[in-house]
């Protein structure tokens, strides 16, 4: 039985119980071999779109001399941090649901997280709810 007989015979249930066990078989491997390759063409050819797309979409790193300019360029003064202070303060007023005049801030330094902060928030939520 040629493949194009044997899928049409597999279209119709009724028609596979008459048929030789050795027929099914072959028709069975055919339609597994089939599924598999299509899924695996269809899979690279993913792999290839998602690897255009980010050649297409991903912005290529500048000069590090000019990056490093543009980000000493972009960075506060030291002695300059009242706006910095500012938006600190109206953040944990906010949190602490109360006025901005309520808060002090003494000292701003950065934090030393190497973990990002999705990781940090869920670690709090975790050790909150656990009481």
């Amino acid at each position: 039985m040629d493949m194009a007989t044997l899928l049409k015979t597999f279209a119709n249930p009724e028609l596979i119980k008459t048929m030789a066990k050795s027929d099914q078989l072959t028709g069975v491997l055919v339609t597994v071999v089939m599924g598999m390759g299509i899924t695996f063409i269809v899979l690279i050819i993913l792999q290839f779109v998602i690897g255009l797309m980010a050649a297409i979409l991903v912005k290529k790193p500048e000069n590090p001399k000019t990056a490093v300019q543009s980000a000493s360029a972009a960075a506060p003064a030291r002695g300059d941090n009242q706006e910095l202070i500012a938006v600190i303060s109206a953040v944990v007023a906010a949190a602490l649901g109360t006025s901005a005049n309520n808060i002090v801030v003494k000292n701003v330094r950065k934090s030393i997280e190497s973990s990002p902060a999705w990781h940090r928030a869920a670690v709090a939520d975790q050790m909150n709810t656990r009481f």
